[in-house]
């Protein structure tokens, strides 16, 4: 295992304590999405006080700031986007969004306790995250199966809750999707890594319910980040021979998707195309003249300068630019979109120098998913857990707490059950 110093097996009860906070943050936003006690509000409310209960005890023990900031580039430069924004909320909007700053940053610092223990905790979480996911996955198709509303060729009855009150209940199809591709790629990961072929059965059924799950929401971009994650995935982790199964079975299923499903697939792809979302670019493309360095601030609101806009024949309320990307140039401007791609680029360079790791090829394959999908999809940059918590800022953090002394030095081959990461 990778340490960036020898007493990474001797923390005191500051560090112990924070990667147990840092667990409990993550087992309730990787599980909790799916199901939680109460409103979505509590959800939210319990992961924000692990989270800065967990930043209040790393001040203990300053040493660890030292250790993670300690030549680690990457780690400042996702530093200075935190602190650019944070600048931006306070120059150019209300100060608002300061207090997710400080969110997000107190989930880097969980991800960087929680990044050092063993693989084997992290599987113990996914694997929650995993059966969580195919359970909420296998009661939806079941209900819609039996109320005979089942339809994966109909977008009117394409997937978005599980109908049952509290659980998987996603409000669209379009985050539904990226819901469940998520968790269809930790899936995926699970069979990878499993030894035994009972249990890689087992992840591989929960796999192929997840993904009817995926195809019946008709979320084109849970469908490309999702295929984009388990191809990188597969191809950075899978022995030969789960390759070869792997690109047996994509055709196989891809033919039997166009057989049964060639006219669906051929309208979501060719005929509805970005569904007004180039329309919507251009729109916000065109408030940028005097604001494209800076942009309009951390605060400001494309619904509130777009309002009502005429799409494809009617009116329809604007309230976000449909790419993260877009929103971030009108947020931010050139200089934030330069900073965020900086910081993508540094994350994927990182977990890919350190992909012998498995847990890196995971967080890889997902970055690697979301810097696709984030061009045609996603909202709300900078907010309280959401998406961009999953697909972005956790394997951001993760690959910023890897050690860059370790990637000098050269890659070390893991022991089975320790593969972890460094603190910092």
């Amino acid at each position: 295992m990778l340490s960036l110093t020898g007493e990474s097996r001797q923390l005191g009860w500051p560090r112990t304590a924070c990667a147990a906070l840092a667990f409990c943050a993550l087992f309730a936003l990787l599980v909790g999405r799916i199901w939680w006690f109460g409103e979505a509000s509590t959800w939210a409310g319990f992961i924000r006080a692990t989270l800065f209960l967990c930043l209040a005890l790393s001040l203990l023990d300053a040493s660890v700031f030292r250790q993670c900031l300690k030549q680690n580039y990457l780690l400042w430069a996702a530093a200075a986007l935190l602190a650019y924004i944070a600048v931006s909320s306070i120059w150019l909007g209300d100060g608002k969004t300061m207090r997710r700053v400080v969110l997000v940053s107190a989930f880097f610092i969980a991800l960087a306790h929680a990044a050092d223990q063993r693989q084997s905790h992290w599987a113990v979480l996914i694997s929650a995250t995993g059966i969580a996911s195919v359970m909420a996955c296998a009661v939806t198709l079941w209900d819609l199966w039996h109320a005979g509303s089942l339809d994966l060729g109909n977008r009117a009855a394409a997937i978005s809750d599980s109908g049952i009150k509290g659980l998987a209940e996603f409000e669209n199809s379009v985050l539904a999707s990226l819901q469940m591709a998520f968790s269809l790629v930790l899936i995926v990961w699970l069979y990878l890594i499993a030894k035994r072929r009972s249990i890689q059965c087992f992840w591989l059924l929960c796999a192929v319910v997840t993904s009817v799950y995926v195809f019946g929401t008709l979320g084109r971009s849970g469908w490309l980040a999702a295929a984009v994650a388990v191809v990188v995935l597969v191809t950075v982790l899978a022995t030969k021979q789960q390759r070869y199964a792997f690109w047996g079975g994509v055709l196989v299923t891809a033919t039997l998707a166009v057989v049964f499903f060639h006219e669906r697939i051929a309208y979501e792809l060719f005929t509805r195309q970005l569904t007004h979302r180039d329309e919507i670019w251009r729109m916000v493309f065109g408030l940028m003249p005097g604001k494209w360095l800076l942009g309009y601030g951390a605060d400001a609101s494309i619904e509130s300068l777009l309002g009502l806009q005429k799409l494809g024949g009617s009116e329809t309320l604007i309230n976000h630019a449909h790419s993260l990307y877009v929103e971030v140039i009108f947020n931010y401007g050139l200089l934030g979109l330069a900073a965020f791609v900086t910081v993508l680029a540094g994350s994927i360079r990182r977990l890919w120098l350190n992909h012998k790791n498995p847990l890196s090829a995971l967080w890889l394959s997902i970055l690697c998913g979301a810097a696709a999908a984030i061009g045609v999809d996603f909202s709300s940059f900078l907010s309280t857990p959401n998406l961009v918590w999953l697909w972005v800022w956790l394997p951001v953090a993760f690959a910023c707490a890897l050690p860059s002394a370790s990637l000098r030095s050269g890659l070390k081959q893991f022991k089975a059950g320790d593969h972890g990461a460094a603190a910092c």
